[in-house]
């Protein structure tokens, strides 16, 4: 034990708990801006009764497939059906008109329930065990928000508790995973760091108690962080004038055989799978730093690593699996989401669906950790470099001198470890962008495939709606002129022939005339050939109901609200793009991403970018690439953070044995001077790096489908506004760029960003000498700097440098959280840049002259 509090006293002493905090307070503000901003508080799979009595009305229905029974069905009250209807003439029911104003519901939903379970008794249906589960579970929880009611008239079970349970990807995700990890490299590597004796200050120990001790501290600042979101939620909320919310509200899970938990319980669950994945992940990080023992370099490894792989599982389907410890959408593999699914093809009924997480899946994470920690232990044992120092219990004490962090490498110094980082990035980029090309199902872009795609599913749709017609037209020409079942079979046919059937035959003969029109070049024919679909798409007249099978045919991934597709003002802009592919004359490109728009967007972020990324026609030409793998896949903040990281950590002056002292060689060098080298180094890895990547990118473009068309309209807005306020408010708030020059705009800026974030970096390692808080202090103030971005708008935040350092917003809107960035364009973006730029040098400058040589 006292060894255990030992290795806690030394986590206190360099700052670690202090970073927790910071990282926490950051966070926990962060993610209840985001749940507000989302609504995910309202995206919970519990409370909404609406769904839940439509999904047991439905199964009055029937689950038949066979157009007759559907039929009878609909001409047809059972007494079941007409004892559940009479719950509106209970005298004990509160009936309400409902938020369209279109009918009336009941407002005490306990006594709703209560006569659809007998309304089900009386028909005698049989329910499978899913939907007897859906019955207990909504009829209890009617009676527990009764109860609440009853003794408080001012109840609400939302709060913090809510915004704790919503999603989970931030608080519970990958970026405290990764701060802790970097936390434990160095708090782990200081043995690794060839010639320090700083772990003398453990001994007399067993080597392979250090490192247990070591492996206990870090699971440590994994509980440590918990406690803090969980506290800085609550307070911020209280801070807000929110509610805490009810602990002990039932959910709905997946993650058990249980119906229901209560909230703090699932809260638990939560905490206890981020504890087993920190776990994993920190005993793999233990591993990484004994193999390599490089400290520097097992901070670029594990961010890399840790950021590839949270990459790809964002955006790949194939990598979001429960296996996968980087696939933290909690609340879909505990809790689950409500989802109509379809039953047969004239039903469909709320079901509860996700990515249930298994015990035994954590049971393999927790077996994993141990035996990557005991690796660790082998590989620490196995140190040569450090041996020695175990034979004897003498406490060697070394002063040396040392100067702060600016000095820490030129052309003239630690060359190798230079080379050393920039082969480690520049493979870590080629890694990813070879791991995403892999990863892509590029049958869904290739023109062939396309086409026969979307004609052969067109195509069954009309297949379907047509054996429908011939199929009541059989039942038609059975019943007598003028009866009632005959007047219903002539209103479906109708339905269906005038509201889907023209739809889809208009489609698909354009899709017939596209194709032709491609193979001949002809564009004009071509671009007009999407005016059919979008008319379906984002008419706003052409309302979906939510049992329309012919909604499961769209050739879309089932992301959206059944319904809710986008305004008119979406269809204006998709058709003003054609018009301007039309005006500029462009070669038509099948799969350049037509129809889509900005606000196409699916409810969840992340699967706004998969849908973005996977399932929108888009180009493959190099330009094509290089849009998407800035401006989807955001490959201009990773290499920010990856310059980050080797600007903090890699500017070191560790070498072999005393090479450290190198510096002096130095001297009497002028202090700016030494800076322009630092600097001079700094620069040419960061375009290297960005060159190095666009080649790449480029090249595997030019193998796919070419250089690409320089003129292609991409949409970009001079204003942004949040995206819930009314729609005419974009009026002139846009224009079309052309590809290329979104590109370059978007090169540049990452170039001026980079710049930024190295002399940002460079300043603030006259402040302190560890280059991991260099680092890590430079990724925490731009984390502070955007997260400005999300409270309210004033003037002066116009000024700073952190709007323009995200490029996507500022180019075509394509943001994933809702920020207020005010009247901002291309031109002042540049000019706060390259202030801010000459504002960090001159602070450079000023501190260099300022500051001791020694301390």
């Amino acid at each position: 034990m006292n060894k255990y509090l030992f290795e806690l006293k030394k986590l206190y002493r360099n700052g670690s708990f202090l970073v927790l905090l910071v990282v926490s307070v950051m966070l926990s503000i962060l993610n209840i801006f985001m749940v507000q901003s989302q609504n995910l508080q309202d995206n919970f799979n519990s409370a909404n009764y609406e769904q839940y009595s439509m999904k047991f009305m439905t199964i009055f229905q029937g689950e038949s497939d066979d157009l007759e029974d559907k039929l009878d069905a609909s001409l047809d009250v059972s007494p079941g059906q007409l004892h559940m209807w009479s719950v509106y003439e209970d005298p004990e029911a509160i009936v309400v008109a409902t938020e369209d104003g279109r009918g009336m519901s009941i407002e005490n939903k306990e006594l709703e329930f209560k006569y659809i379970r007998e309304a089900l008794e009386i028909d005698q249906i049989e329910l499978n065990q899913e939907q007897k589960d859906a019955l207990d579970y909504i009829e209890m929880l009617a009676n527990y928000e009764k109860k609440q009611k009853e003794s408080n008239d001012s109840y609400q079970h939302q709060g913090a508790i809510t915004t704790l349970l919503a999603d989970g990807s931030l608080l519970l995700g990958i970026i405290p995973l990764l701060i802790i990890a970097i936390l434990s490299i160095r708090y782990v590597g200081e043995d690794w760091e060839e010639g320090s004796i700083v772990f003398q200050r453990t001994l007399p120990v067993r080597r392979s108690q250090v490192m247990f001790y070591r492996y206990l501290s870090s699971v440590s600042l994994l509980i440590i962080y918990l406690g803090l979101i969980t506290l800085m939620t609550i307070m911020i909320h209280l801070i807000m004038g929110s509610e805490i919310g009810d602990w002990f509200y039932p959910y709905r899970i997946l993650i058990s055989n249980w119906a229901h938990l209560p909230a703090y319980q699932i809260y638990s669950i939560y905490l206890l799978i981020f504890l087993v994945k920190g776990m994993l992940l920190i005993g793999f990080t233990y591993l990484l730093v004994a193999s390599i023992k490089k400290v520097n370099l097992a901070y670029l490894l594990t961010v890399s690593l840790f950021g590839l792989i949270s990459i790809l599982t964002l955006f790949f389907q194939q990598m979001q699996s429960i296996w996968n410890p980087f696939f933290v959408r909690l609340q879909e593999q505990v809790m689950g989401f409500l989802k109509l699914v379809p039953v047969n093809r004239f039903r469909a009924e709320p079901m509860l669906v996700g990515t249930p997480l298994r015990w035994g899946v954590l049971l393999v994470w927790l077996l994993f950790s141990v035996l990557f920690i005991s690796l660790a232990i082998y590989q620490f044992k196995q140190n040569k470099s450090v041996s020695y120092l175990f034979k004897s219990r003498e406490v060697i004490r070394i002063h040396r001198p040392e100067w702060r962090t600016f000095t820490m490498e030129s052309l003239k110094l630690n060359h190798f470890l230079s080379k050393q980082f920039l082969s480690g990035i520049l493979a870590v980029i080629i890694a990813g962008i070879a791991s995403i090309i892999l990863l892509e199902n590029r049958s869904h872009h290739v023109q062939p495939v396309i086409a026969d795609y979307f004609k052969e599913n067109y195509a069954e749709i009309i297949n379907d709606y047509t054996s429908q017609l011939e199929e009541y037209q059989v039942l038609l020409d059975q019943e007598p002129v003028g009866s009632d079942r005959a007047f219903m079979i002539e209103s479906l046919m109708d339905f269906i022939e005038n509201d889907f059937l023209n739809y889809y035959q208009t489609i698909y003969d354009s899709m017939s005339e596209r194709i032709q029109a491609y193979e001949t070049g002809d564009s004009q024919t071509y671009y007009q050939s999407f005016e059919p679909e979008l008319s379906i798409y984002y008419n706003p007249n052409q309302m979906y109901q939510s049992l329309d099978d012919g909604l499961f045919y769209l050739p879309r991934e089932d992301y959206y609200e059944t319904g809710d597709f986008p305004s008119e003002y979406g269809y204006r802009i998709s058709q003003e793009r054609l018009e301007e592919m039309i005006r500029r004359d462009i070669r038509p490109i099948l799969g350049s991403g037509i129809t889509y728009t900005e606000y196409d967007r699916p409810k969840e972020a992340a699967d706004y970018w998969s849908e973005r990324a996977n399932y929108q026609l888009r180009d493959n030409s190099s330009l094509g690439l290089l849009y998407r793998f800035i401006h989807i896949y955001r490959f201009d903040l990773i290499i920010l953070v990856l310059i980050t990281v080797a600007a903090g950590a890699g500017y070191s002056l560790e070498g072999r044995k005393r090479a450290s002292l190198a510096w002096v060689y130095t001297l009497p060098q002028e202090r700016v001077e030494v800076m322009h080298q630092k600097l001079l180094v700094a620069l040419r890895r960061t375009f290297t790096i960005i060159l190095s990547s666009v080649l790449v990118i480029g090249l595997i473009g030019v193998l796919s489908d070419g250089f690409g068309q320089w003129q292609t309209p991409i949409l970009h807005y001079d204003r942004l506004v949040d995206l819930t306020n009314i729609a005419n408010e974009f009026e002139r708030s846009y224009h079309w760029m052309a590809l290329g020059s979104v590109i370059v705009h978007s090169l540049l800026y990452v170039c001026l960003s980079s710049i930024f974030v190295i002399l940002i970096s460079l300043v603030l390692s006259t402040y302190f000498s560890q280059p991991w808080f260099v680092g890590g202090s430079t990724l925490l103030m731009l984390g502070i700097g955007y997260s400005l971005n999300y409270l309210p708008w004033s003037g002066w935040q116009s000024y700073l440098p952190f709007n323009y350092l995200n490029i996507v917003p500022i180019l075509d809107g394509s943001y994933i959280f809702t920020m207020n960035i005010g009247q901002i364009n291309l031109i002042v973006g540049y000019i706060v840049l390259i202030i801010w730029i000459v504002l960090a040098y001159s602070l450079l400058r000023y501190r260099l002259k300022r500051m001791r040589l020694f301390q």
